[in-house]
């Protein structure tokens, strides 16, 4: 398990909106960002959960912001129409569609999954797991 993800943004106010939006049906929630640098990044965690955190931060390197390419964060989901909503709502964002919502039996039994692009091209995936327990 992870203690937290941090990708590059090239824009916190695009990217609070794409993620906002994108994690809001996955139950996740904006959280403070330790260190009082609140300005120069965001933050969602789970309610009531101080780990693990997904932060975006202002890409600091020259040139654009951006992933490597074999760069993938996928985001658990509590059911496929979570999936959906979250795939749906980051398309309206501006994000681009790698794989539509769909069952993927190849992942494990019960594995329904999506992915997409950010604007900043960090690539996402979203997957409810039919094959863990809760």
């Amino acid at each position: 398990m992870f203690s937290h993800v941090v990708v590059g943004a090239g824009d916190l106010v695009r990217a609070r909106q794409f993620y906002g939006a994108v994690l809001a049906p996955l139950g996740l929630e904006p959280c403070p960002v330790a260190g009082g640098v609140d300005g120069q990044g965001l933050c969602w965690c789970l309610p009531g959960q101080i780990l693990p955190r997904f932060f975006i931060r202002e890409a600091t390197a020259p040139g654009p912001a951006g992933p490597g390419v074999s760069t993938l964060i996928a985001f658990l989901a509590p059911s496929p129409k979570a999936v959906r909503e979250a795939f749906r709502a980051g398309i309206d964002q501006g994000g681009l569609a790698e794989s539509e919502p769909a069952p993927m039996p190849q992942w494990g039994e019960g594995y329904f999954g999506a992915s997409l692009s950010d604007p900043d091209g960090n690539r996402l995936h979203v997957a409810y797991r039919g094959d863990i327990r809760r």
